[in-house]
């Protein structure tokens, strides 16, 4: 993974904290490391958006995407630290049930 997403193994659940924008720029780079972490792990995925913000509509369809991925690989997918702009986006989207905090 590069300095994008750090991912961290506790126990079952996989966390990958990301620390650049989603948006059109980063959104193939995120993308592919977003499905790397669904593929290499088996239990609950927590990503972590405290480092990080949705810039444009490429970036949101981008993390909705991940999901998508998570519940077709069998794992249970949840957002954790997003910024306000990102919470009520993910309410609006009926995705808010994903955030952990």
């Amino acid at each position: 993974m590069s300095a994008a997403a750090i991912l961290l193994e506790e126990e079952a659940t996989t966390t990958v904290s990301i620390t650049v924008p989603f948006d059109v720029h980063h959104a193939p780079d995120l993308r592919h490391q977003l499905i790397a972490a669904i593929r290499q792990g088996s239990g609950p995925l927590v990503i972590d958006l405290s480092g990080t913000t949705v810039r444009d509509s490429t970036g949101f369809a981008t993390l909705l995407s991940s999901h998508v991925r998570a519940s077709h690989a069998g794992r249970a997918l949840r957002f954790s630290g997003a910024d306000a702009r990102t919470r009520r986006l993910l309410w609006r989207s009926r995705m808010g049930r994903l955030l952990v905090d």
